[in-house]
Parts: C-alpha cells; structure tokens; sequence
C-alpha cells in the first residue's frame, strides 16, 4: 500500500484522472484491497471456502462365470463383485446384454438361451431388467474402493431359464453392468 500512496503523492495535479487510475490499476497491491479490511497496524480480512467432492462409484472384482448345471437341471453361476460409491443417496445398477437384445440371451450355434439376473447388494437378492436401472442400492464400502473386507461384496446371480430346450453345443455372451450415483 505504501507505493501507491507515494505514486499518487507523487502525480502531477493537472494530469487527467483517467491516466492516474490506470496507472494505479497497473501497480500490483500486495493483498490489500479496500474492501478486504480497514487500513492501520492490523488488518483483518475474510474469505469463503468451499469444497466440492464429485460422487464417484468404480464396480470391481467382476469374474467370467461358467454356468454349472445343479440337482434340479438348472444351469447356474454367481460371482462376488465390490462397488465402492461415494454417493450421498445410494447408487443405482443397470444390466445390459451387448448383443442388443432385450432380453438377457447367451447365444449358442443355432439357438439363443435366455436367462436370469439377479443383484444383492447385502439388502437381499433382486432381478434385474435389461436396460432398467435398479434403484436406491447401497455401496458395500465407502472407504474401500477395493473392497479388501471380507464384509462389503455384492454377490451377482446369474441362472438359464430350466424351461428351454436347448440343444448340445457352447452358449456365450456379454454382461454389461453399469453403476452410476443416484
């Protein structure tokens, strides 16, 4: 503060006030505003902080099932996964199947088999419908993006419908799970 008191001491009376502001707007003022505090032997100005964190979800530990057929002739798989979200209101999940369907199939040489999913996210397991969000979950950790506890993991259910009268071969296809905040 000290130069521009010395700099507007210093100007010549006749010169035009336009010039001399703009000249005092080109020195630099070393945290001093008029509006940040009174002048004198202390000063005490004040500012306001924010933080934004931005929700994030990640969903891991994801494995490729291989469905077994079980006592009742149903073939069956499930898989733990994590989904870490730092969400204020839960998250929500949406199944897809990559093959564009809407339905989820695995598709085999000549035939498609249809099948079930099912999510728990510790609350119970729930069906999932392709492409229709499952809402109000839950994260299995907050602080654990990886889900290291034993505690904390999702468990996904996947099961062929025992109705169809699927013929011999190899049946395949993509699961697409995407988590996102509420």
């Amino acid at each position: 503060m000290c130069k521009i008191l010395t700099y507007i001491e210093s100007m010549r009376p006749n010169q035009p006030l336009a010039v001399s502001l703009s000249a005092l707007l080109l020195l630099p003022i070393a945290g001093a505003a008029a509006t940040d505090g009174s002048m004198g032997t202390t000063s005490t100005g004040t500012l306001e902080i924010s933080l934004t964190i931005p929700p994030e979800v990640r969903i891991s530990g994801l494995q490729d099932l291989r469905l077994q057929q079980d006592a009742r002739k149903r073939f069956r798989g499930s898989t733990a996964l994590c989904v870490y979200a730092r969400v204020v209101d839960g998250y929500q999940l949406i199944a897809s199947s990559d093959d564009g369907q809407s339905e989820f199939v695995l598709a085999g040489a000549s035939r498609l088999a249809r099948y079930q999913v099912r999510f728990d996210d510790g609350s119970g397991p729930q069906p999932l419908t392709p492409d229709v969000p499952l809402r109000s979950l839950q994260a299995n950790s907050a602080s654990d993006p990886d889900c290291a506890s034993a505690h904390g993991k999702s468990r996904l259910e996947v099961e062929v419908e025992p109705s169809q009268q699927l013929a011999t071969g190899i049946y395949s296809g993509t699961l697409r799970l995407t988590v996102a905040p509420e």
